[in-house]
């Protein structure tokens, strides 16, 4: 009897042998053909799938949006300070949101060049394959 595999949850792989199923942690099925192949593996054997790189995209793609949206609450919130700050006719108030504004307009700078790296750092991984 030959042992056969199969995809299973969190493609991870199973592989059916005489002793019954084992699951083999460090395989994973290709996402284009399936086929087993290790987690190390810079891209299937089968099909040619650029799996390291997918990985790293998808990581860098995430770690994106995460700073594009705060580097966006950010200026909104910077923004709304400055207005309320001047719209309202406390003066106790205008103070800490005038402090507000800028604290927040001081911590898009880091947040947005961390942003812009992330991006450039992004074309190039897809630009390098």
């Amino acid at each position: 009897m030959s042992d056969y595999q199969r995809i299973v949850g969190n493609n991870n792989v199973q592989v059916m042998g005489r002793q019954g199923p084992r699951n083999t942690r460090n395989l994973v099925g290709c996402p284009d053909c399936a086929t087993p192949i290790s987690r190390s593996a810079d891209e299937c054997r089968e099909c040619g799938y650029p799996i390291r790189r997918k990985a790293i995209e998808f990581q860098l793609e995430a770690e994106a949006e995460r700073l594009s949206a705060l580097y966006t609450y950010l200026a909104l919130g910077a923004v709304a300070a400055m207005l309320l700050g001047t719209l309202l006719p406390i003066p106790e108030l205008k103070a800490p949101l005038y402090l507000l504004f800028f604290a927040a307009g001081f911590l898009t700078l880091p947040v947005g060049k961390q942003l812009d790296a992330t991006k450039r750092q992004l074309a190039r991984i897809r630009s390098s394959f």
